[in-house]
């Protein structure tokens, strides 16, 4: 008996000490990888591991796989494999309140002590515990899974609030509307807490130089822990009997696709190699994804990319190898380099990127991430074509007076984002005491409403040219006063402009001392009085309605009929009313081409018929000394003058203008603001159309789209672009590309849609041309 006592005396006493120790801590190995330094060989502890563990990588790869389930690919005999393998060797496990004292060393960078916060990929101090598969979609959170450090990963706690428990997913790609979180001045979470597609609850995304991780993370939890959730929802979770956390089964990843696509744009670092060997001296195991990635592959029976990188290297030993080539747009607007399969773009001074086209359209996965293209799911060579286009230039001049200097940038382009310039100086009049109130966009003389104002050093998004009034403020029998002219305006003298036809003008009263517009009062145009001479058809050219103003000369012709047959009365060949020489025949055409004055369009170029139509027409001229300049570019200004004219240039009377860069008396004033009221245009901004900016071929097609819509026409489509450049059309363009392509509008150009290119002036002509027989076609209500 007392034997027996000693002996649970003693045993007792091992539990006790076993308890004990449970809650000690011991110093990790330290982390000396580099965040984001590819990692190409296994280290040496990982080498020594599985030569001890008898781990032959063909031996396991020959096993048997799963298939594209992961809830049957729990019974292959692969997974069983894999799984035995980090089950057996993890012989020892740690407290969750321990994990904190590990991270200093595992998850530590640079040779600090602090450690890289998860998802935000910085090192901090500060941090708390996050379970990066979500422990409400698990049954570990009692068991020793609930502590395992390799997928237990410190974070900052705002940033672990904001990623919940929601599926991991491509955001960007399949939400329509997301938010974002930021830390560190960086953004490092997409996401929408109530997208529900594709059996999601809820959808995050993080920075891409994270997604490796994540997805390695995400197949070690599911093979060691046996979770079988990890793309597919469980309809019958585990929960194991010493669980209170509970476990509804919900996956934690999108889809196979997209944690494939993770685990290959993010390949394996140092830094993560080094702490898989780090937590390797804590558990004993290690995690088999991180020192063979291909097994994310293997294991569902998936097709192996081929050149990725990884630190065995057997990806590179199998498969197809593919080509592939990366090239600019254009070698004049910016610079493109292929490091591996990763493209890097670099736009020259004046242009940026507008995507990019990749053919064949379906031979690989392209990610972006700025300026920074990476291709994954290679299935065949291919070519990736980065599409840089010209920024709109944007000027912003800075109106101070006398004494007063504007420090600050004058130039740079639309969606810019610049500081507005400080002052220096004082003003030369000194009748008062002013003080800077701030940038006003308007002129203001001597008011005591408080103007709104820009400040002096804040950020302002350039929209297009914009003109900042310098405004001052004083006081007087306490009234502030503002005004951005300090000249008192002590004698000034009126100035009339004329009206002309088709602009306003004006009686304006100004300052003989600054030159201020102290009263203008607008005179009406006075309208174009057109007379119209009827011409009549002859043998040699058709015949038309000219309108000729009475007022200014301006001219148009409109209502073509064609020419009429010839006659020979007198049997003697030649035609009794142009003499012409029949010969027995009629000539099938008039003798004269309305485009023999210009020497750059020639009877075999293929867009002669369609210039030949717009001069006909009216609706296009010559650019001057001859020249028709098919190749030059088109502004957005000049497609909307001729939609204007061909309804017969419409009253604006009454409408408002839109646009801050669309000035009152240019030629194409009425044309916009016409086109902007009824639906036919948006501005390239809230308040600024850019009517000098060329206009791309996407462009023309939706603008005359919404044009058909508004006089009447069905446009509806069913169809879909089959062009290998058919992702970079622009969203809002792809209903009108659509209809265009299907009613002959819009060919392709050497088999691609080109949707970002500028359009020429043949091309133009060529569209317009098709456009009004397409419309014409469905009702004469055009020209």
């Amino acid at each position: 008996m007392k034997k027996t006592t000693r002996i649970m005396s003693a045993v007792l006493v091992f539990v006790l000490v076993l308890s004990m120790l449970s809650g000690l801590t011991f110093a990790a190995q330290k982390n000396t990888g580099t965040r984001h330094q590819l990692c190409t060989s296994l280290s040496s502890q990982a080498t020594s591991y599985y030569n001890k563990n008898d781990f032959e990588y063909a031996d396991y790869a020959a096993l048997t796989p799963g298939n594209e389930s992961g809830l049957s690919t729990v019974n292959s005999e692969m997974f069983k494999a894999l799984h035995n393998l980090m089950d057996d060797t993890m012989t020892s496990s740690i407290s969750y309140d321990s994990l904190t004292s590990y991270w200093k060393d595992t998850d530590r960078e640079n040779g600090t002590n602090n450690a890289t916060l998860f998802y935000s990929d910085f090192t901090s101090g500060n941090y708390n515990r996050e379970h990066v598969w979500p422990k409400s979609r698990a049954s570990f959170h009692q068991q020793d899974g609930g502590c395992d450090i390799h997928h237990l990963r410190p974070t900052n706690s705002s940033v672990n609030s904001t990623r919940s428990n929601f599926t991991m997913g491509n955001v960007r790609k399949v939400c329509t509307s997301y938010e974002t979180k930021s830390n560190g001045g960086n953004t490092v979470l997409w996401y929408n807490g109530s997208y529900n597609g594709n059996g999601s609850h809820g959808l995050v995304e993080v920075n891409d130089n994270v997604k490796g991780d994540v997805a390695r993370i995400f197949l070690y939890v599911y093979v060691r822990w046996e979770e079988r959730n990890l793309f597919e929802n469980d309809p019958s979770p585990k929960t194991a009997s010493n669980d209170s956390g509970g476990n509804n089964g919900w996956k934690v990843m999108y889809d196979l696709e997209t944690l494939l696509e993770w685990c290959e744009i993010d390949p394996v670092d140092t830094w993560e190699m080094s702490r898989n060997d780090a937590c390797q001296t804590i558990q004993g195991n290690r995690n088999i994804f991180i020192d063979y990635p291909e097994f994310a592959w293997l294991l569902f029976d998936q097709e192996m990319p081929t050149e990725m990188d990884t630190p065995s290297g057997m990806a590179k030993e199998s498969g197809v190898k593919y080509n592939i080539t990366a090239k600019a747009n254009n070698d004049a607007y910016g610079t493109v380099t292929l490091d591996g399969r990763t493209v890097t773009a670099t736009p020259n001074t004046g242009y940026e990127i507008d995507g990019y086209t990749l053919a064949p359209i379906d031979a690989a996965t392209v990610t972006r991430n700025g300026n920074t293209f990476k291709l994954s799911r290679i299935t065949a060579d291919c070519t990736l074509t980065i599409n840089f286009k010209a920024r709109i230039a944007a000027a912003i001049t800075y109106v101070v007076p006398e004494g007063i200097t504007a420090n600050g940038t004058t130039n740079g382009y639309v969606g810019d984002t610049v500081k507005l310039a400080t002052i220096s100086g004082t003003p030369v009049d000194t009748s008062r005491s002013y003080t800077f109130f701030g940038w006003s966009t308007k002129e203001l003389d001597d008011t005591t409403s408080k103007p709104t104002v820009k400040t002096a050093g804040s950020s302002y998004t350039l929209a297009g040219d914009v003109t900042f009034y310098a405004t001052f403020s004083y006081v007087d029998g306490n009234v502030t006063h503002y005004l951005t002219n300090l000249c008192k305006h002590e004698s000034s003298h009126v100035e009339t402009v004329e009206p002309t036809c088709d602009k306003n003008g004006a009686v304006k009263t100004i300052c003989d001392h600054c030159g201020m517009v102290l009263e203008s009062t607008s005179i009406a145009k006075l309208g174009h009085e057109y007379v119209m001479t009827t011409i009549a058809p002859t043998c040699t050219s058709k015949g038309y309605d000219e309108y000729t103003c009475s007022r200014c000369g301006d001219s148009y012709k409109k209502n073509y009929t064609e020419t009429v047959d010839h006659e020979d009365a007198d049997n003697d060949n030649l035609c009794d009313h142009c003499g012409t020489n029949l010969g027995g025949t009629t000539p099938p055409h008039p003798a004269t081409c309305p485009c023999e004055d210009f020497t750059d369009v020639s009877e075999t170029d293929w867009f002669h018929d369609p210039v030949v139509y717009m001069i006909e027409y009216g609706l296009m001229n010559g650019v001057g000394n001859h020249q028709f300049a098919p190749n030059g570019n088109v502004t957005r200004a000049m497609l909307v003058t001729i939609l204007h004219r061909t309804m017969d240039t419409p009253s604006i009377e009454g409408l408002k203008n839109p646009f801050a860069d669309v000035e009152e008396g240019e030629w194409y004033y009425e044309a916009i603001v016409w086109a902007a009221e009824n639906g036919i245009v948006n501005g390239v901004s809230d308040n600024a159309f850019a009517p000098s900016a060329s206009i791309t071929r996407e462009q023309i097609a939706t603008i005359l789209y919404r044009f058909a819509a508004k006089v009447g026409h069905n446009v509806t489509t069913e169809g879909t672009l089959n062009y290998p450049d058919a992702d970079t059309v622009s969203p809002y363009a792809v209903d009108a590309i659509i209809w265009a392509t299907e009613n002959g509008i819009i060919n392709g150009m050497d088999g691609k849609l080109a949707p970002t290119a500028a359009a020429t002036r043949a091309q133009l002509a060529t569209m317009l041309m098709r456009f009004i027989a397409w419309s014409y076609a469905q009702h004469p209500i055009i020209i």
